[in-house]
């Protein structure tokens, strides 16, 4: 069994091989630091044995076991999407939402990189839902575009026609 430190370092290599680059720096023996503007930030972290994802966000920081050193990084990165949206999808009704917008950002980037059309359609409907709050209709308009597409790509009929009433009512969504 590899130590946590040999951990990381093969969840380094392991993307490098079978992912497009992703958002990511390396910044110690034993975590993973996600591209996040400050005072946000989502890192994944080897310790004693588990991958733990650390956020800090609107509600401040959290930590989270994802699993076993030794799962399948895919099934790693698919823990991390789940923990990352659920944050994001909590903290979608705060006053201060930028902390949520921010997971939100991450979670998109990082599928987007992984090609996974579910994870990035959840991501842009989480970014559309801001843009609706925030009362940019472009944005939205795009977002919710975005994410009717992928997931009929993914072959989510439900869900891209839920995406697609969304769209339909985006103006009165908006004057709310």
């Amino acid at each position: 069994m590899m130590n946590d430190a040999q951990s990381v370092a093969e969840l380094v290599r392991w993307a490098a091989e079978n992912a497009a680059h992703l958002a990511w720096q390396r910044v110690d023996e034993q975590s993973i630091e996600f591209d996040v503007a400050a005072p946000f930030s989502v890192r994944l972290v080897a310790v004693s044995g588990t991958w733990q994802l650390v956020t800090v966000s609107g509600q401040g920081a959290r930590t989270t076991s994802l699993g076993a050193l030794d799962m399948p990084f895919d099934d790693v990165l698919e823990s991390l999407r789940d923990r990352l949206y659920g944050t994001a999808t909590d903290e979608f009704d705060d006053t201060d939402r930028s902390g949520g917008q921010a997971l939100a950002q991450v979670l998109r980037t990082s599928s987007d990189e992984q090609r996974d059309r579910i994870w990035c359609a959840r991501a842009a409907t989480l970014l559309a839902g801001h843009a609706i709050k925030d009362g940019y209709g472009l944005q939205a308009r795009m977002r919710l575009e975005e994410a009717a597409s992928l997931f009929a790509a993914a072959g989510d009929i439900d869900a891209e026609s839920r995406m697609l009433q969304t769209l339909a009512s985006l103006p009165e969504l908006l004057r709310a």
